[in-house]
C-alpha cells in the first residue's frame, strides 16, 4: 500500500506560518482606534460630552471655526447625529468651547491680588500676569483667540470685555500714580493710552492741564475723537484713546509724526502708497476726517464692513486705510483714492 494516502498528502501540503507580532500603532492611528472604540461603547453622558468638547478644542485650534461638525464627528469616531444630541448646533458647541478655553481658566484669586491697593501696582501686575500666563496662554488658547477674530466669531471681543470687567475694573485709575509718571524726568515724548475722554474716570486730561498745558482735547476725526495733545515743559504729551483702532489712528496722525521729528526724521507717514478705484461706497460725514480701513480686492478698493473703534481685527483684515477729508461725504464707486498700506 502506498503510504502517501490522500490524508497524508493533505497534511503534507499544510504549511504553518510563524505567528507575526502585531505592529505597534503610531500616535495618530492609536488615537483614532481609541476614539472609534469610545464611539462604539456606551459612555456616561457627561463623559462623552467632555470628550466631544476636548476634541472640538483641538479641532478648532487646528483648522479654525470654518471646520465642519461632520469632520469633527469622524475624528471622534461617532456619527454626526450623535454629536448633535449633545450639541444641537455648531454655535452651541463653539459656546461651550469658549466657556472651557476662556472663562473656566479664570482664577477668582487673581481679582483679590489686583484689588489689593496696600501693594504697589507693579507688584500686583507682576504676580497676576505671571500666574495668568502660566494657566491661560496655551497654544490652543492663542490659536482659538486668533481664529475667532479672523472668522468674525467675536469670542475674542467677548473675552476682552471679560478682562476689562475682571482686571481693569479691579485696578481702577489711580490719579496720583498717573501724575507721578507724568513728572518723571528724562522723556522726550510721553504717550498715555486710555482715560483721555470726558468721563469721571478719565483723569489724564485734567492731570496734564494741572502739570503743564493741555493744548488740544478732542478732534473732529473718526475714530480717535477723544485724543489730546499738550506739553509739560519741553516734553510733548499725547493722550491716545483706549480703543485699539482709535489709539492706532491718533498715533498715526499725531504722536508718530512728533516722534519721527524728534528723532531727526521726516514727519511724513512711512506707509507705502497705492492708488485704486473704489468698488463700494466709502461713507463719511461732512465736518470730520474719517480713517477708513479698506481691502484691495481684484485691484479695487473695498471698505471693511465691520470697523468699530474697538475691533482690532478690522486692521488685521485690512490692507491699509483711506483718509476721507472733513469736507467730503465719502467716495462713491469708481472714484480714485489713495490707500496707505499697513505692510
Amino acid at each position: 500500500m502506498n503510504d502517501t494516502t490522500p490524508l497524508k498528502r493533505l497534511i503534507a501540503r499544510v504549511r504553518v506560518k510563524p505567528t507575526r507580532r502585531a505592529e505597534p500603532l503610531d500616535g495618530n492611528r492609536a488615537r483614532s482606534v481609541a476614539k472609534a472604540a469610545e464611539g462604539r461603547r456606551r459612555l456616561k453622558r457627561e463623559v462623552r460630552e467632555q470628550l466631544i468638547v476636548d476634541e472640538a478644542i483641538r479641532y478648532f485650534a487646528e483648522f479654525g471655526f470654518g471646520g465642519d461638525t461632520r469632520a469633527l464627528a469622524k475624528r471622534l469616531g461617532i456619527t454626526q447625529p450623535l454629536l448633535f444630541r449633545y450639541f444641537p448646533t455648531k454655535h452651541a458647541l463653539i459656546e461651550r468651547v469658549y466657556q472651557q478655553v476662556f472663562v473656566s481658566r479664570w482664577n477668582p484669586e487673581w481679582e483679590r491680588i489686583l484689588a489689593d491697593r496696600s501693594r504697589p501696582l507693579r507688584a500686583r501686575l507682576v504676580d497676576f500676569y505671571h500666574d495668568y500666563a502660566r494657566v491661560v496662554l496655551t497654544p490652543e488658547w492663542v490659536r482659538i483667540f486668533l481664529f475667532s477674530g479672523l472668522s468674525g466669531q467675536h469670542l475674542n471681543q467677548r473675552y476682552l470685555k471679560f478682562i476689562r470687567d475682571h482686571v481693569y475694573a479691579r485696578l481702577g485709575d489711580e490719579p496720583e500714580r498717573i501724575r507721578e509718571a507724568l513728572l518723571v524726568p528724562g522723556a522726550d515724548v510721553i504717550l498715555i493710552s486710555g482715560g483721555s475722554s470726558v468721563g469721571a474716570e478719565d483723569h489724564a486730561p485734567r492731570l496734564l492741564a494741572e502739570a503743564g498745558e493741555l493744548a488740544i482735547h478732542g478732534v473732529a476725526m473718526r475714530p480717535s475723537s477723544p485724543a489730546g495733545v499738550g506739553r509739560i515743559g519741553e516734553v510733548l504729551v499725547f493722550l491716545l484713546p483706549g480703543n485699539p483702532v482709535s489709539c492706532l489712528c491718533a498715533y498715526d496722525f499725531f504722536a508718530g509724526r512728533a516722534i519721527r521729528l524728534r528723532g531727526g526724521r521726516k514727519a511724513e507717514w512711512p506707509h507705502a502708497v497705492r492708488t485704486g478705484v473704489v468698488a463700494r461706497k466709502i461713507v463719511s460725514a461732512i465736518g470730520r476726517v474719517d480713517y477708513c480701513r479698506v481691502r484691495l480686492v481684484g485691484g479695487e478698493i473695498e471698505p471693511i464692513a465691520t470697523s468699530g473703534a474697538a475691533i482690532l481685527s478690522s486692521t488685521t483684515r485690512a490692507d491699509g486705510f483711506v483718509i476721507v477729508p472733513a469736507e467730503s461725504e465719502g467716495y462713491g464707486p469708481g472714484a480714485e483714492v489713495t490707500v496707505y498700506l499697513y505692510e
